[in-house]
């Protein structure tokens, strides 16, 4: 190989693009140990890999063939400068600064880059570049270059797929994790955060069973051994614990990862969404059916109750005026209260039968609310009951609605406080705004108070927690306080007290 005595450039011009000189150089043919044996040369001729090889300078001693069929062309003639121009331009700084770091650092170099083809397009090239030593300096550097074009658009195909799962991830509202053989967290997504406000994060390494209710435990782990050994996906319902300490109803469904070598269970993957709602709803259908066969019972019976409620309530009236001793009166006293018990259940069927035409008027809730109190003053004194009224009376809160349906629901709450406080206690009452455009009443009493269990069917038709009552007063109450556009809800501590809170949409205040 010809090699410049004075400044060691491989030229066969008279012109050096080294040192300047335009003097005619003496060469020298320089051989290199590699190509010594006729098998290796045979070898790196005919290798896939493009096999290039460059003194300390950058001047091509050496381009295997295989650049043709890899390429198009042979990039570089023996003796010229490295192609710098194709390499693609993002790439360029990148394998010119790696290409000084070899000569200056005399240590071997990976670069990924683009190279043009003969046609145009471009070639992701993997090169790995070692430099050779002697006397502790570069004699010259071998790049073994080979076409990683499939493996890249893998690559690009595989970011793209975990984008756009992570984009789905990142914006479902469902509750995704994978978890270990061992039931513990690998993976939980952000809807953790927004559903059940728990940092995924905080997850990874806790068990399954973390933060599901305790009566649900057994069945989970069950569901995790069923999996394991039928290796069949399982749906389940389950409740899970909240930040703030109350209950989610979630549906799961897991899904066992099974390696195809051993036919072993090893994780799962699990989708869990929030039906909690979807139960209140199916429940409200179930409610919404049974007020509709009560309504068709009602309206067809109810006549037939009346009447002749109405002519005994007249003779026992008679009776009265001849009978007039004291069990007289106190037999007449029975008879009257018994019948104000059975006249007081058809009323309260005819209220779910009735479909009358909404005729709404403006309400002030204030007024409503200090005539429903007056109608039981003297059962707050005779019952030692204290009665806290937490709102300005002259601060009037007025909204559309049907009067006489909205005290049937006040009077029914306040009676069902005083049936709660037999002897005595603290009744609150509380009128405040409750957002720009709904009102929230509130009423709050320290009696006996309904446990955890029976407070969950409280308000279903039927349902009643008292001797005497069909369990319709509270059915009533939903029903009135939703056909105005507004909730009723009921919470209750036992020993404690109960709190019933209705909201409703107001038009306007005045002060």
């Amino acid at each position: 190989m010809p090699t410049c005595t004075s400044c060691g450039y491989n030229e066969e011009y008279n012109f050096c693009r080294i040192c300047g000189s335009q003097v005619r150089h003496t060469f020298i043919e320089k051989e290199i140990p590699f190509f010594n044996k006729l098998k290796d040369r045979i070898i790196t001729d005919n290798m896939r890999d493009l096999i290039t090889i460059v003194d300390k300078n950058g001047y091509l001693i050496y381009n295997s063939p295989s650049h043709l069929s890899v390429l198009g062309y042979l990039p570089t003639k023996k003796g010229s400068f490295l192609n710098f121009d194709a390499i693609h331009p993002d790439d360029l700084e990148h394998v010119y600064s790696t290409f000084q770091q070899v000569v200056s650092l005399k240590q071997d170099f990976t670069a990924e880059f683009r190279y043009k083809k003969a046609d145009g397009s471009y070639l992701w090239l993997e090169a790995k570049g070692t430099p050779i030593l002697e006397n502790q300096e570069i004699d010259y550097i071998v790049i073994t270059s080979r076409d990683i074009q499939a493996r890249k658009e893998a690559e690009h195909n595989l970011r793209q797929s975990e984008l756009k799962y992570r984009l789905i991830l990142s914006h479902t509202h469902d509750l995704i994790c994978v978890l270990t053989a061992e039931g513990l967290y690998e993976y939980a997504s952000p809807s953790y955060i927004q559903t059940l406000g728990i940092d995924p994060s905080k997850l990874i390494g806790k068990h399954a069973l973390y933060q599901i209710h305790p009566d649900d435990a057994e069945l989970t782990n069950e569901i995790l051994k069923t999996m394991v050994q039928t290796k069949q996906p399982k749906t389940f319902q389950y409740r899970k614990t909240l930040a703030n300490g109350s209950l989610l109803l979630l549906e799961g469904r897991g899904v066992p990862i099974i390696n195809e070598e051993t036919n072993h269970v090893e994780g799962f993957v699990f989708v869990s969404r929030d039906i909690t709602e979807q139960r209140k709803l199916e429940k409200i259908m179930i409610n919404s059916e049974k007020l509709s066969v009560i309504g068709q019972l009602a309206a067809s019976i109810a006549h037939e109750i009346r009447n002749p409620l109405t002519t005994i309530k007249g003779f026992i009236q008679l009776f009265s005026e001849k009978y007039t001793s004291k069990k007289d009166t106190a037999y007449k006293e029975m008879i009257q209260n018994e019948l104000a018990q059975i006249e007081q259940i058809v009323n309260e069927f005819m209220s779910l039968a009735k479909q009358e035409a909404k005729k709404y008027e403006q309400v002030h809730i204030n007024s409503l609310l200090e005539d429903v109190f007056h109608r039981f003053q003297h059962i707050f004194i005779n019952k030692d009951i204290i009665l806290n009224k937490e709102y300005k009376e002259h601060c009037s809160f007025m909204i559309e609605g049907q009067s006489h349906q909205l005290k049937q629901v006040f009077i029914h709450v306040v009676q069902n406080a005083i049936d709660s406080m037999p002897f005595g206690g603290n009744l609150f009452a509380s009128i405040q705004q409750y957002d720009s455009s709904h009102l929230q009443i509130v009423f709050k009493d320290s009696g006996f108070g309904i446990d955890h269990e029976r407070i969950k069917n409280i308000g279903q038709p039927f349902y009643t927690t008292k001797e005497r009552g069909v369990g319709l007063g509270l059915t009533i109450c939903n029903k009135v306080i939703h056909e105005h556009s507004g909730s009723f809800t009921l919470s209750s501590v036992v020993n404690e007290g109960t709190t019933v809170e209705v909201i409703l949409p107001f038009k306007q205040t005045n002060t």
